[in-house]
């Protein structure tokens, strides 16, 4: 098995990246599209674009020379409302105007059940995204992208990092409950339950 190396993701991962991120969307996806072909052309076009919160420019890949095996995506908690209305302005862009109406029907919505549950507080560094390509799970590689998550907070003097994970994953919970986080709160959205979590470095 060759050994997982780290590197800043480029505009031309989108391809790899965009079903990695899709993988471990809860409740974001009908913004993203109708179906699956839709949600990963969106994704796509995000992933190429700065300052939105799936731009490369937030991205760290880890591959095995051959391919990329997970997606780490992050950033500090007081870029995070500014990286959401980037996101929103790329995704009314790339809409026609039916499908406007229904993303910002969607949006609205959204924005009503978020209001319970803060993603990320100013001094905390937060992931965004974190998955592992299937074929590459139970091999460490999301520990890597944690242990790189952390490094990443330090160098930008950060002393908290965060992430909302799905309520009933409880494989995903149990990594992050083993690495050192708590649940912070709890809340539902669209029906799904997500909890928040925190950890404090040392």
């Amino acid at each position: 098995m060759k050994q997982t190396q780290l590197r800043q993701a480029r505009k031309q991962d989108a391809k790899q990246t965009a079903p990695l991120i899709l993988d471990a969307f809860d409740t974001e996806v009908q913004l993203l599209g109708k179906n699956h072909r839709e949600r990963i052309k969106t994704l796509k076009k995000l992933f190429k674009k700065p300052k939105n919160r799936v731009s490369y420019k937030n991205t760290t890949i880890a591959t095995n020379d051959r391919e990329i095996t997970g997606v780490l995506i992050n950033f500090s908690g007081d870029k995070l409302q500014k990286k959401n209305r980037y996101t929103f302005l790329h995704l009314i862009l790339t809409k026609n105007p039916i499908k406007l109406i229904r993303t910002l029907i969607i949006y609205i919505k959204q924005i009503s059940h978020m209001t319970s549950l803060e993603e990320a507080k100013k001094d905390e560094y937060y992931i965004a995204c974190l998955s592992v390509h299937p074929k590459h799970r139970r091999k460490g590689i999301a520990k890597i992208l944690l242990q790189e998550h952390e490094k990443q907070a330090r160098e930008k003097n950060l002393n908290k990092t965060s992430l909302c994970v799905h309520g009933e994953n409880k494989p995903e919970i149990n990594l992050y409950l083993k690495q050192g986080y708590t649940i912070k709160d709890r809340a539902l959205m669209d029906g799904i339950k997500l909890m928040r979590m925190t950890k404090k470095l040392k």
